[in-house]
């Protein structure tokens, strides 16, 4: 689960290794796409009980607009198999955080 508040957004990134799928749970946000990272930026509008789609190497984030913020379920579709190195969503992040020189400590919080 992704939970983001008003205007926050995670950084700029990609996964290679991965096919995502976000399902929005609560709020009004903005989707962010590119190619390539120094592209124009594409934004889409993003609601309540819409399903996005985010293929493997897209540039991509999401920014929360909603004074109540943004979430959504996050979904990782690994289509060469399953890294057994990341065995959980934090392990995923973590990994992504170093790759990308992201503070994980500020990336990751409990926000029941």
């Amino acid at each position: 689960m992704v939970v983001l508040d008003e205007n926050e957004a995670p950084p700029l990134h990609k996964h290679d290794d991965a096919e995502q799928i976000f399902y929005m749970i609560q709020g009004k946000g903005k989707l962010e796409i590119r190619k390539q990272q120094n592209d124009e930026p594409e934004y889409f509008e993003i609601n309540v009980g819409q399903v996005i789609k985010i293929p493997p190497h897209t540039w991509h984030r999401v920014f929360a607009l909603s004074k109540e913020g943004v979430r959504y379920l996050s979904i990782d579709c690994f289509p060469n198999g399953f890294d057994p190195s990341e065995p959980t969503w934090d392990d995923h992040v973590k990994n992504m955080a170093t790759a990308n020189g992201w503070d994980f400590s500020k990336i990751r919080e409990d926000r029941r």
